[in-house]
């Protein structure tokens, strides 16, 4: 650290002062040319440091940015029309809808209720991450599908929208559930 009058100065300045005082040797003939590149080459190790330093701070400040968006993922209430190739009946109906504040899923199934937490990524083949997926265990007959749909939600990987349908595809890149837009009232919001 470069002291001034009994006070540190940070490294950064210190260093740019040091080499300020190079140039002015050198432009007096004080110290030799291999003098100036010794100051120099010492310098530049910490010009070097304080430039990345920089470059990782901008880097971070790039990371912090808002998660990417999917146009109507949480502007939209779904409702589960296919799910692994086959129709879902009416009677067996279940929706969901993304909360994007609270970053979670809230869904609802003829018997139970369920629920998970979910990061949009901004990879084109891994654009969603579901976690911790959960539901109620109300006991009621034929539940397999809204059962199936709870337990494949964990390996949803990519979610796509193509007019007003959703597509959740595991990450072999198969249709795991095929879901439509029900647009959310003034009510359901």
């Amino acid at each position: 650290m470069y002291t001034e009058g009994g006070q540190r100065s940070p490294a950064g300045v210190s260093c740019f002062r040091e080499i300020g005082q190079a140039f002015s040797l050198l432009s007096l003939r004080v110290v030799n040319q291999s003098e100036f590149l010794r100051i120099m080459k010492k310098k530049s190790f910490i010009l070097t440091t304080v430039a990345l330093a920089s470059v990782l701070f901008t880097a971070c400040c790039a990371c912090r940015k808002a998660s990417p968006k999917i146009a109507n993922l949480e502007a939209d209430n779904w409702r589960l029309v296919e799910f692994r190739g086959e129709a879902v009946p009416t009677d067996k109906a279940i929706t969901l809808t993304f909360d994007a504040e609270k970053k979670t899923i809230y869904g609802q199934a003829p018997c139970n209720n369920f629920f998970a937490g979910y990061s949009l990524l901004e990879k084109a083949e891994h654009n969603i991450e579901i976690s911790n997926v959960g539901a109620t265990r109300m006991y009621c007959p034929d539940t397999q599908i809204e059962d199936g749909f709870t337990r494949e939600l964990n390996f949803v990987k990519r979610i796509k929208i193509e007019g007003g349908r959703l597509l959740m595809l595991n990450a072999e890149g198969d249709l795991v559930a095929l879901l439509t837009a029900v647009p959310r009232t003034a009510e359901t919001k």
